[in-house]
């Protein structure tokens, strides 16, 4: 559903939203959707690309978000790096409890994985970019401790 659809759904929820104002209908048709189809749509609305392809702007489906690995894309808002499953095929639900909230300014809060799991997950992959980070997140750990 592109954004004339979505303004369609708006006006047929005018006539059953419910008496505080909130529209019963377009709510109905997106929790329909699957996890990595409202994300499309919300990349849709952002306009969002992969940045490793800048000429030919190349749009993500829905396809493209359940992989492995990173998506790097631009938005009209700036990049955003959209991240699968990842070392050792560990998923959201697998990772939470090694996360941190942390709350950039009032009212939004992130969840950042604690440093120890990023260690450990820098050493799983053994990447070379990964190992040259790793004496500087050690040390980090360190003065932490």
């Amino acid at each position: 559903m592109d954004s004339e659809e979505m303004d369609s759904k708006r006006k047929e929820g005018s006539s059953s939203s419910s008496p505080d104002g909130v529209d019963i209908s377009l709510i109905r048709w997106m929790l329909s959707l699957t996890p990595s189809e409202r994300l499309s749509r919300a990349l849709q609305e952002m306009d969002a690309w992969f940045r490793e392809h800048p000429e030919s702007k190349l749009r993500p489906c829905a396809e493209d978000l359940q992989g492995p690995g990173r998506s790097s894309l631009m938005t009209c808002h700036g990049p955003l790096d959209l991240l699968g499953p990842v070392a050792g095929d560990r998923g959201y639900g697998d990772l939470i409890e090694s996360s941190e909230r942390i709350e950039l300014e009032e009212g939004v809060d992130v969840r950042l994985l604690n440093l120890e799991t990023r260690i450990s997950m820098k050493e799983e992959t053994g990447r070379e970019k990964d190992r040259a980070v790793l004496p500087i997140l050690r040390a980090t750990l360190r003065e932490r401790h």
